[in-house]
């Protein structure tokens, strides 16, 4: 008699339902886990590009009629012209991000990839693939509220979205002093 080799149809049907049970274990314990460590790694990436446009933005002058080293001058007093006004904060006409001298320049300053650059025009984007933020400058009072009016200190928030769609926000406050 001779010896057939091969597999019978329960070997192969066991052999299914292992494959199922497997695929099953990996999709709902393993996959969600490689998916939640790329969310801290881009959550660090989102403070780290955060942290460095407030930075950026710190090293400015409070005001474009403030002293901008920071020092004597301030904008509305004694000669000097007054402080912004609330609804004019932005860049001056044809100021260019290489040009802000002044904190309230990055209001409303939108990059998203692959647009973003460091604050010497060096292309950043490969490091931040995906990523993008908007800037927002107000006057606010000392506890951090904006307000409608020319005040002594500014609001500084920048929001970054990572590619997952989480957000970041993160404020400071410059004074004019």
């Amino acid at each position: 008699m001779m010896r057939r080799e091969g597999f019978t149809l329960i070997e192969i049907v066991i052999a299914i339902v292992v494959l199922a049970v497997s695929l099953v274990v990996l999709t709902t314990l393993i996959f969600p886990q490689a998916r939640n460590s790329t969310e801290q790694v881009f959550q660090a990436r989102a403070i780290e590009l955060g942290n460095s446009l407030i930075n950026e933005i710190m090293a400015r002058g409070f005001d474009e009629n403030s002293d901008i080293s920071g020092g004597i001058v301030r904008c509305g007093e004694f000669t000097q012209p007054d402080c912004t006004a609330p609804t004019n904060l932005g860049p001056e006409a044809g100021e260019t991000r290489p040009d802000f001298d002044d904190v309230d320049d990055y209001h409303l300053l939108h990059l998203t990839e692959p647009n973003i650059e460091s604050a010497l025009g060096v292309d950043i984007t490969d490091e931040y693939i995906g990523f993008s933020y908007v800037i927002e400058v107000c006057y606010a009072t000392l506890q951090g509220e904006c307000v409608g009016s020319i005040q002594d200190v500014k609001r500084i928030t920048v929001t970054i979205e990572s590619p997952n769609n989480d957000t970041v926000t993160m404020s400071s406050l410059r004074g004019n002093f």
